[in-house]
């Protein structure tokens, strides 16, 4: 599509016109292959996907069972507000009782790392469901939104975001798997930290709103990131016990500088990736709506969560946040940057891929339902699956310990032939479960 002109425009013809071969390619080693006549060297991918080790699946096997106490407790407490509003919520519960039961089946196949996923998903879920059904309660009795809101508020209990922050200041990693840990856990903090402005805004949402209808769903959309928000916590709690790698401990911690320098890689991609997408659909949908686009990235941040936690994991609040909360000059520093940069990243590259790259289409919750670009979809599974296995086996080949990577690549593996929010996710993991592996080899320190 010609933006000036609005007209579609064959571009193998227009190249021909210029002097030039216009050809179709999915990735970027096929460009430079056809650019160049060679062939970027590559880590041969294994025929198998890559599996956890004994000792791994040991050690996640737990943490299935302990969610799932969480996940049945929570559905306890939502069989127990007033049957009217459990009809009023039965379809959401049914989806969150489908979600457990996936757990289920996936532990009884031995796939401990998607029943970690699901469970985790599920149990977010019924907690979700559980304090948004007693705050519709109390509303539907009392007529007091107020007491509804400290329903939702209260709901929450001590903060285990602030708890979280305090565990990663004292982590001292010896090895790049124990750093890998600490970045996937200050990356959660991200998560949660932004989650909390979140809930803020739902509730004073809620609050503003004066049909009946638009309070129930503000509250419960404060319910369930208050949920969400808790429980990213208690993941990144379960991140640093897993210990991956302890066995195989070089004893030998990150160069500082290191982490300096890839959190200004990290950082500046992101800022790239943000550039890249307000320019290319935020600018272009404002001036279609007749709006301001610094009015239009408000709007879109309340629906899309990627974009927050994109835009604010790289700014310079983002910073400000940690040399308060951690110090200058603290070792966690570094790790709480690159995580905060990786985060931000993977965020952003998320938003370019849906609304650019695939040409999502959304519905009147901002929810993607479909994509314009089917078969690009298709190509970006495809490529980020292979480029995963690719690192993963890299990690492998030079002695460290994978694991982290493999869960997170089997999560998308798990999701991949899912819903079209299933398939996003899935690229998400790939596209972590790549980094997180690029991340264990170039942190490795050096002997």
């Amino acid at each position: 599509m010609d933006d000036d002109t609005g007209q579609t425009v064959d571009v193998i013809s227009k190249g021909q016109l210029a002097g030039l071969k216009v050809q179709e390619v999915a990735t970027l080693d096929e460009a430079y292959e056809i650019l160049t006549s060679k062939t970027l060297p590559r880590t041969p991918i294994p025929s198998r996907a890559p599996d956890l080790s004994t000792e791994a699946y040991d050690r996640m096997r737990p943490k299935v069972l302990d969610w799932k106490a969480d996940y049945t407790e929570a559905m306890g407490r939502f069989k127990t507000v007033d049957p009217f509003v459990q009809k009023l919520l039965a379809d959401s519960a049914a989806e969150i009782e489908a979600t457990g039961k996936q757990s289920d089946k996936a532990m009884t196949e031995g796939s401990v790392a998607a029943a970690y996923g699901k469970i985790q998903e599920a149990t977010a879920g019924a907690n979700a469901l559980a304090i948004g059904a007693r705050a519709v309660e109390v509303l539907l009795q009392t007529q007091d939104f107020d007491a509804a809101s400290n329903v939702v508020v209260q709901s929450g209990g001590a903060s285990r975001t602030q708890a979280m922050l305090e565990r990663l200041k004292a982590y001292q990693p010896n090895s790049a798997e124990d750093a890998l840990l600490s970045i996937s856990a200050w990356s959660d903090v991200l998560t949660a930290v932004s989650l909390d402005s979140a809930v803020d805004r739902e509730l004073q949402q809620a609050k503003q709103a004066t049909a009946q209808d638009d309070r129930f769903t503000h509250l419960l959309l404060a319910a369930a990131l208050l949920s969400t928000e808790k429980y990213v916590a208690k993941s990144a709690e379960d991140t640093l016990s897993f210990n991956f790698g302890k066995n195989r401990s070089t004893g030998q911690k990150v160069d500082p500088k290191a982490l300096e320098s890839w959190s200004g890689v990290f950082k500046r991609a992101a800022e790239a990736n943000l550039t890249y997408f307000d320019a290319l659909v935020l600018d272009q949908v404002a001036a279609q709506a007749g709006m301001r686009t610094e009015q239009l990235k408000t709007v879109f941040a309340a629906s899309n969560f990627d974009y927050v936690v994109a835009t604010y994991g790289a700014s310079p609040a983002a910073l400000d946040y940690l040399e308060k909360n951690i110090g200058k000059g603290t070792p966690s520093l570094g790790y709480a940057q690159l995580g905060f940069a990786v985060s931000s990243y993977l965020s952003s590259s998320q938003l370019v891929a849906a609304h650019y790259s695939l040409d999502a289409k959304l519905d009147a919750n901002g929810d993607v339902v479909s994509f314009g670009r089917e078969r690009a979809m298709t190509a970006m599974l495809d490529s980020a699956t292979e480029r995963a296995k690719e690192r993963i086996a890299a990690v492998d080949k030079a002695g460290g310990d994978s694991s982290l990577p493999i869960i997170i690549f089997q999560s998308g593996r798990a999701a991949r032939d899912g819903t079209i929010k299933d398939k996003m996710s899935a690229l998400g993991d790939f596209w972590k479960a790549s980094t997180y592996a690029r991340l264990l080899t170039l942190l490795a320190p050096q002997t």
